[in-house]
């Protein structure tokens, strides 16, 4: 595209393929764009999107929303020379070379990971960057096995309580998160601290909690959300974890 093209002092691009495909001139370079750290791209063939990247070497934050290639990247194109600081892809399923081609550059680097609804695709991210991601956040644990591969993690949300924590996550987590459910409030959490579940751990974020904005309910409701959320404040005071609120 001429615009992206001529405007080298990029700092923030946001690329819809739905909307507005992209493409370059075949055979044209394309210049560096030293200020660009953050990049955003959803409904985007990643063939088209693939001569761009190697320019991008100062980029900082990549957002990947609903894509796919229908070329051998690896083979067809340069690969990235980035060192991202943090990842976040939805909804696009890649393979162990197509992960590697495009984050082995910042495997070593990438701290804060997020991956939703991208099925096996969990496992290729754990080979090429897990033992240096230091917060992750996934929707749902599919594969129980795959999240022992993240060996360096501080920080873990899941927003799908899953019972098979207590068994595979083997990092010594400082924080854990979740979001609020009757079930995971009442006895998960509480078995997994009960159980000295992560003795590193120092805080919880709880997610949607239903004790935000109570204005407008009942007593009767806001006493039975406390008496919910008090299964949870024993456990934590005794291990003297701290617990944040969070919308």
């Amino acid at each position: 595209m001429e615009i992206i093209s001529c405007c080298t002092e990029l700092r923030y691009l946001e690329i819809n393929g739905a909307r507005h495909p992209l493409q370059f001139t075949s055979g044209r370079s394309l210049p560096e764009y030293p200020f660009l750290r953050k990049l955003k791209v959803s409904g985007l063939d990643l063939h088209f999107l693939a001569p761009l990247l190697p320019c991008l070497r100062n980029l900082e934050s990549f957002e990947v929303l609903g894509c796919h290639s229908s070329c051998d990247l690896v083979k067809e194109h340069l690969p990235p020379s980035f060192k991202l600081l943090t990842l976040s892809i939805s909804h696009t399923e890649l393979s162990r070379d197509q992960c590697k081609w495009l984050f082995a550059s910042s495997s070593k680097s990438i701290e804060s990971l997020n991956v939703q609804e991208v099925g096996a695709s969990l496992g290729s991210f754990a080979d090429v960057m897990g033992s240096f991601v230091k917060k992750l956040h996934i929707n749902r644990l599919l594969d129980r096995q795959v999240i022992s591969g993240f060996a360096n993690l501080q920080s873990l949300r899941i927003d799908l309580y899953t019972d098979s924590l207590r068994h595979n996550v083997q990092s010594p987590l400082k924080t854990f998160a979740f979001s609020w459910s009757r079930k995971a409030i009442q006895h998960n959490v509480p078995q997994l601290l009960r159980c000295n579940w992560q003795p590193s751990l120092q805080s919880l974020d709880i997610y949607h909690s239903p004790t935000v904005n109570v204005e407008n309910i009942s007593d009767e409701t806001r006493q039975r959300l406390v008496a919910i959320n008090n299964h949870l404040i024993e456990p934590c005071a005794a291990r003297g974890i701290q617990i944040n609120w969070l919308p």
